[in-house]
């Protein structure tokens, strides 16, 4: 079923006896209550978790509380399957030493204050340790808030001066938190808890079971399960393995990973019999997920796949695979009907373009409408691929401002640091703009597109009779249908590592992963662990289920975009020659030194040159990419590598090391937040547990562009009226010498006639 897209009518059939009652369901949920309260309960598997700022707010070292009152909000996720019992909140920094009496630190978690700290300090840093109330805290993400009320004088203050300032040490500052696990529900409603976004794991860990050693269709369903997993944890990193279950359920317990709070076990009736029992499911010829409890842990869950052949657990699994189906708040259903629609209804779609030119909006890159207030905010962050040469591109921005905000506010328009052009937000009643546009210059492969806000409050020459600021008034919507356009310029379409960011790349021009595939050497369990994870994290980056992409082991058919997947030795020869030479001793890579393109100087004729190019006149030579070859040889047996080459209009990217343990570990680190992003150029290798990448890229060579310089349409945009008068001449003296010959014509034709002798 995975060459549809996405679900027409799914029919649930729930079975009667495995529906339980308000009350029942209430006492449960009373019980798990009381069980997670109890002593033995708070002795049982505690742990420590602790969490800096810099890594819950995802940037810099230090963050600078600016202004009367500066403000810095953070979320700090609370999993449903733990209960915390104790929260320190730490804070250390430097203060102002131009701070007086008065001025305070307040800290508010979720709206509320619950704690307050002098910020004139002796020394001029503070070191403050807050008992956070957990009752206060909720499943979920809390949001906490430190806002900075700061003064430095009693009367005639300026709100904005520069002496009004406190930094948080980011890095130093944070929580230690002591919980310990708690049960939940066993409830398909809750399957959004069971795989919770709130986590406190840097990748949390799934594993995906099987009774044996899976068979293709196993295979298949374990791609669409992984996609299923990652779409519950929607942004956070998971790890996905696979492993066998034994036929005991009682003896799962004794393999199951400790760093692991859920397992998905899949099989038949009569293999998951033991798992099953006590649910009430009796016998069933019709596909059936549940969850429960794992025998012997209650704060662990199961989520349990079971038909009677492979096509149905296919059917299982898509449906798992879908967002947004709305599960039924009980233990197990069964599908009882799955209909998918033909993939031409769905081909439309938001994907960058591929052609020269094109327009698409910022929501296709994940942006939405978002309002933003205060001063000097920074606007959202967007990876844009633009790998025309000399084509523009122009960001049309469709946003509104609020009343009363200065002369001096602007909207600035950032692409890779550099200032490409300023909306003004200067009236003061406010307003709106509709396709403003900005012109972005080129930059070569995959760059960061900054939309920067700029939203001050102006400050007049007698500062000193200013009352106290208000802030209310800043604010400003951007609209997720601002668009970007591309603008001609000559296509380079070198394959990059880049690209598996999803920044509008060619991975996802196909509707939900239509023409990939990912193929693994083997059915060794690292191996699959490896492909499951590599899945699960395309599905986050592009933020839909891939249920078009095929997922086995083997060659697949003929695909556009191939992922190989597997240890060096099991590579296909033609694969493995395509990026490495006698891994892991020796590694051949190509060092690139100068990228070089033939261009011409645009003289307004961009019309002209586009149509030429069109009809096949015009063919503007491809871009040259110059390397040198070197062989590296050495002790690579502890690093994986990831690599891409185009062959033959197809894209091959393999994913390797010397082992498959290897390799599940290198995945595993690769899909964390800051090594996933910095993949790019052709090849790139690191060592498992590390965060630095090495890579080779031709985005850190030189471009050099040769061709036409100047020409006759620079010098007439010079000269314009000398040009007419050339124009004119020229003409004259085309006129003249036509009149001449044709008259010449005219009397030679006269004396043929003349001289020719009559009848």
């Amino acid at each position: 079923m995975t060459k549809y897209l996405a679900l027409l009518g799914l029919t649930l059939q729930l079975a009667a006896t495995a529906i339980p009652g308000h009350a029942e369901e209430a006492a449960l949920e009373t019980s798990l209550a009381e069980a997670a309260s109890s002593p033995a309960s708070a002795q049982a598997g505690a742990k420590e978790f602790n969490f800096s700022l810099a890594k819950l707010i995802g940037s810099g070292r230090i963050s600078t509380l600016k202004g009367e009152s500066g403000q810095l909000g953070f979320s700090l996720p609370v999993p449903p399957t733990w209960q915390a019992k104790d929260v320190e909140l730490r804070l250390r920094g430097t203060v102002s030493s131009s701070l007086i009496a008065g001025s305070q630190l307040v800290v508010y978690l979720n709206g509320e204050a619950i704690q307050q700290y002098p910020l004139q300090q002796e020394g001029n840093r503070y070191d403050f340790t807050l008992k956070v109330p957990v009752e206060k805290l909720k499943s979920g993400f809390n949001d906490f808030q430190l806002q900075a009320n700061q003064h430095y004088t009693e009367a005639c203050e300026f709100p904005h001066a520069p002496q009004l300032w406190t930094q948080v040490n980011l890095e130093q500052s944070g929580f230690k938190i002591n919980a310990t696990p708690k049960p939940v529900v066993s409830s398909l409603s809750r399957l959004s808890e069971i795989f919770s976004k709130a986590n406190w794991h840097d990748r949390p860990a799934v594993s995906i079971m099987t009774a044996a050693k899976p068979t293709p269709d196993e295979v298949a369903a374990m791609g669409l399960l992984a996609q299923g997993v990652a779409g519950f944890y929607d942004f956070v990193p998971v790890r996905i393995s696979h492993d066998v279950y034994p036929l005991e359920a009682h003896n799962l317990l004794g393999q199951f990973p400790a760093d692991s709070r859920t397992a998905v076990v899949m099989g038949s009736f009569a293999n998951l019999g033991s798992y099953l029992q006590g649910l009430n499911i009796g016998k069933q010829d019709k596909p059936v997920i549940a969850v429960r409890a794992m025998p012997g842990d209650p704060t662990r869950q199961l989520v349990i796949l079971a038909a009677n052949n492979g096509k149905d657990l296919k059917k299982l699994a898509t449906a798992f695979a879908l967002r947004g189906l709305p599960w039924p708040d009980h233990a197990w259903t069964s599908i009882d009907k799955l209909k998918m629609p033909p993939a031409r209804s769905l081909e439309k779609r938001f994907d960058l373009p591929l052609a020269s030119s094109g327009a698409f909006p910022l929501r296709a890159l994940g942006y939405k409408t978002t309002t933003y207030s205060g001063q000097d905010n920074d606007g959202p962050v967007l990876r844009v691929w633009n790998n025309s040469w000399q084509g523009r591109m122009q960001v049309r921005v469709h946003l509104t401002y609020a009343s009363g905000m200065s002369p001096q506010s602007s909207l600035n328009i950032i692409s890779n640091g550099v200032m490409q052009g300023a909306i003004p937000l200067n009236n003061p009643r406010g307003g709106i703009y509709e396709n403003y546009a900005v012109t972005i210059c080129w930059v070569a492969q995959s760059r960061l597109e900054y939309l920067a806000i700029q939203t001050r409050a102006g400050a007049c020459e007698q500062w000193r009779q200013v009352p106290a600021s208000y802030d209310g008034n800043l604010a400003l919507t951007v609209y997720e249908d601002t668009t970007l356009q591309k603008f001609g310029g000559d296509e380079l379409r070198e394959p990059d590592l880049a690209l598996l960011s999803g920044t509008g790349s060619i991975y996802t021009e196909g509707p939900l992963g239509k023409g990939i595939a990912i193929q693994m050497t083997d059915d060794n369990s690292d191996t699959l662990s490896s492909g499951l994870t590599l899945v699960a994290k395309l599905t986050q980056v592009f933020r839909r289920p891939l249920m078009n992409v095929w997922f086995g082991v083997g060659p697949a058919p003929e695909m556009k975009h191939q992922y190989w997947i597997g240890s060096y030795k099991q590579l296909p020869r033609d694969v493995a020659s395509l990026v490495v030479t006698d891994f892991p001793s020796r590694i051949a890579v190509e060092v690139p030194i100068i990228q070089s393109a033939t261009v011409e100087v645009r003289e307004g004729n961009e019309w002209l040159r586009s149509t030429l190019e069109n009809m096949g006149i015009r063919n503007t030579p491809p871009a040259k990419y110059t390397s040198a070859e070197i062989a590296l040889s050495g002790q690579f047996n502890k690093y994986s590598f990831a690599a891409t080459k185009e062959i033959d209009g197809n894209v091959v990217t393999v994913l390797s090391a010397n082992s498959p343990a290897i390799l599940k570990q290198g995945v595993a680190t690769l899909i964390g937040y800051g090594q996933w992003a910095q993949l790019k150029g052709r090849l790139a290798f690191w060592e498992p547990g590390t965060e630095k990448l090495s890579s080779v890229s031709y985005d850190d060579t030189p471009f050099s562009a040769y061709g036409l310089r100047g020409g006759l349409g620079i010098w007439v945009s010079q000269y314009p009226w000398l040009a007419l008068f050339s124009l004119l001449l020229i003409i004259g003296f085309i006129i003249f010498v036509t009149r001449r010959h044709l008259r010449l014509i005219k009397y030679a034709i006269m004396r043929v006639i003349k001289n020719r002798p009559s009848d």
